[in-house]
């Protein structure tokens, strides 16, 4: 059977995702409705340099725009954009993208985690709630369990976008407001553990 054709174009996925400031900017059109200037505030970077490439995105097909608001007195329209498709990239779109791709994602996704957390608790909306999940399993697997343990957190994603889907329809009809919430996934191969014994003579 023939691998399924990602969402968008290889090429056109590794040029959105390869550089830093782009990654971190599309984090943030995933979440919401965003601007340059927005962005560049959040980042502390200089507006033109992501104008540049928030415009990179937008002639990918990664974002669109939505809307155009009036700042400064009217003098200066301010344009909003978000993103074209969701977050998440499957397994034949990651394959196809090199190692500096790969590791740009990842290490934007872990810098990301790392202020989800230290916002949370500086806020103090990290314990807010006695029903939050905190869990740690460090296991051991073989190659197999490897692959059953990315298909069962596969499906949670999957469960948890429905999830995200299901809540953006029923607040629509219901007016109830909603809350910010960050669910972070990790599954990764740690390095072996040292065995204890008696030191070589």
């Amino acid at each position: 059977m023939s691998p399924p054709k990602p969402a968008l174009l290889t090429d056109r996925l590794a040029a959105a995702l390869s550089h830093p400031t782009r990654m971190r900017a599309m984090t943030m059109f995933w979440e919401r409705e965003t601007s340059p200037r927005e962005i560049a505030v959040e980042l502390g970077e200089p507006i033109n340099n992501v104008t540049y490439h928030v415009k990179q995105l937008l002639d990918l097909g990664w974002i669109e725009l939505v809307a155009q608001r009036p700042v400064k007195g009217g003098r200066v329209v301010e344009h909003f954009y978000k993103a074209t498709r969701d977050s998440q990239l499957n397994d034949y779109e990651l394959a196809r993208l090199g190692q500096e791709e790969r590791l740009v994602i990842d290490m934007t996704i872990m810098s990301e985690i790392s202020k989800d957390i230290s916002q949370a608790m500086l806020a103090g909306t990290f314990f807010e709630r006695s029903d939050n999940q905190l869990t740690r399993i460090p296991i051991e697997v073989d190659e197999e369990g490897w692959q059953e343990t990315k298909e069962i957190l596969d499906q949670a994603l999957d469960e948890l976008m429905k999830v995200k889907e299901t809540v953006l329809q029923r607040t629509a009809a219901s007016g109830e407001e909603t809350f910010p919430t960050r669910v972070n996934v990790i599954q990764f191969q740690s390095p072996p553990r040292k065995r204890g014994g008696a030191r070589p003579a």
